[in-house]
């Protein structure tokens, strides 16, 4: 059971890790990453609890997100915005759901889950 946990936290660390290393690696794209991270054998470990306890550890790794998402150049998609100190959205463009947060780690989250998903379903 401890090398299935193991294995879950490590999916959701290189998950949460993905715009760090899509900027380092400069060569590789966000479907390679989650190729890499082994989210498609193992989709149900990547839960906004997990990854909210994770990015909690990590608050560096939020603003990776926010940047991330600010800098997307497509014509839909999920993106993550900070709408003033206390209040986040997350939603899908064009004309998707809007989700209002008012903590902003649980908004990247939230974000984070959906994106790597869509990510994944194109894989």
């Amino acid at each position: 059971m401890n090398g299935q946990s193991e294995q879950s936290n490590l999916i959701v660390a290189r998950v949460c890790e993905m715009p760090i290393l899509f900027k380092d690696r400069g060569n590789v794209s966000m479907i390679q990453l989650v190729l890499e991270s082994g989210l498609i054998k193992s989709p149900e470990v990547l839960t906004r609890r997990a990854v909210g306890d994770y990015l909690s550890n990590h608050a560096h790794l939020v603003e990776a997100w926010a940047m991330h998402s600010e800098d997307k150049r497509t014509s839909s998609g999920w993106y993550f915005v900070e709408k003033s100190d206390v209040s986040f959205e997350v939603g899908f463009h064009p004309g998707g759901p809007r989700l209002p947060f008012s903590d902003r780690v649980q908004a990247c989250a939230e974000f984070i889950v959906r994106e790597a998903n869509a990510i994944a379903a194109d894989c």
